[in-house]
C-alpha cells in the first residue's frame, strides 16, 4: 500500500542562517496521525463527498500544532519534528469537525489554546492540557454568534479575534470569552500585527477593490487605500 503523508515544511528565519525543519504527519488513525475524509475511505454516501483532512496548523515559538479535525485530537511537534504530545478533544455539541486554531502562548510549557467547531459554529478555549475550559459562540445572527466562522487569532493581550465569514464580521472576545465587540463589513478577513492592530479586509464587489480598516490596539482608526484588485473576496494573511 503507498503511503500517503501530511508533510508541514517551517521555515525558521535567523539574522545569520536560515534552518529547514519537517514535519511529517501521516495519514491514519493512530496517535501522531491525522484522518482523511474522500470518496474512497466513505461508503453508502450520496454523491461525493468533499475531501476534508487536517484544516489548519500553527508554528510557535519552533512548535508546530496540528489539528486533526476529523479524528478530534491535536498533535504538538518539536523543533525536530518528533512528536511531542497528542491531545484528544471533546467537543461541547456534536457533530464535530475541528477548522482552526488559535495559540495563547504564555511559554513554552503553558499554551492554552482556541479551536473552532466549523458544524456546530462553537469556540472552544482549552487549558494547555488540551482539556475543555469554556465555550463560545454557536450558529446565529446575534453578536457573538456565527454563521461561518472562517479564521481566528489569538493577540499577545489575551483577546480573540474571530472573523465570521457568514455575517462578515470579526468579533472581539477578552480571554475569559466576554464578547466585547464587533467590527462589521469585513468581506476579506483580518491579521494581526506584533503590537496588535487589527488589519481588515474591505473587498467592493463593483470595483473589485481591496482596502484596510486598520484599528490599533488602543483605539486608533484609518483607512488604507490599496492598488490590489482581485475578482473574488481575497483573504488577508500577515506574518
Amino acid at each position: 500500500m503507498k503511503k500517503i503523508s501530511l508533510v508541514i515544511l517551517i521555515l525558521f528565519f535567523g539574522l545569520a542562517n536560515i534552518m529547514n525543519a519537517e514535519v511529517k504527519v501521516p495519514f491514519g488513525s493512530e496517535v501522531g496521525h491525522v484522518l482523511f475524509l474522500n470518496e474512497n475511505n466513505v461508503k453508502e454516501v450520496i454523491g461525493t463527498p468533499l475531501p476534508v483532512g487536517p484544516l489548519s496548523f500553527r508554528v510557535v515559538q519552533g512548535k508546530t500544532f496540528v489539528l486533526d479535525s476529523l479524528g478530534g485530537r491535536l498533535a504538538l511537534f518539536n523543533n525536530s519534528g518528533s512528536l511531542e504530545k497528542s491531545f484528544t478533544l471533546t467537543a461541547a455539541s456534536s457533530p464535530q469537525c475541528f477548522g482552526d486554531i488559535a495559540i495563547e502562548m504564555e511559554s513554552a510549557e503553558a499554551s492554552p489554546m482556541w479551536i473552532t467547531n466549523t458544524l456546530t459554529q462553537e469556540i472552544i478555549k482549552l487549558f494547555s492540557d488540551g482539556k475543555q475550559e469554556f465555550v463560545i459562540g454557536g450558529l446565529g445572527q446575534k453578536p457573538g454568534q456565527f454563521m461561518d466562522i472562517s479564521r481566528i487569532e489569538v493577540g499577545k493581550s489575551g483577546q480573540l479575534y474571530a472573523w465570521d465569514k457568514g455575517r462578515e464580521v470579526v468579533s472581539i472576545f477578552d480571554s475569559k470569552g466576554k464578547f466585547l465587540r464587533e467590527i462589521l463589513n469585513i468581506s476579506a478577513g483580518f491579521c494581526l500585527d506584533s503590537q496588535e492592530s487589527i488589519f481588515s479586509g474591505i473587498w467592493s464587489e463593483s470595483t473589485k477593490g481591496l482596502d484596510f480598516y486598520v484599528e490599533s490596539f488602543d483605539g486608533k482608526k484609518q483607512i488604507l487605500k490599496t492598488d490590489i484588485v482581485s475578482e473574488v473576496p481575497p483573504k488577508v494573511w500577515l506574518k
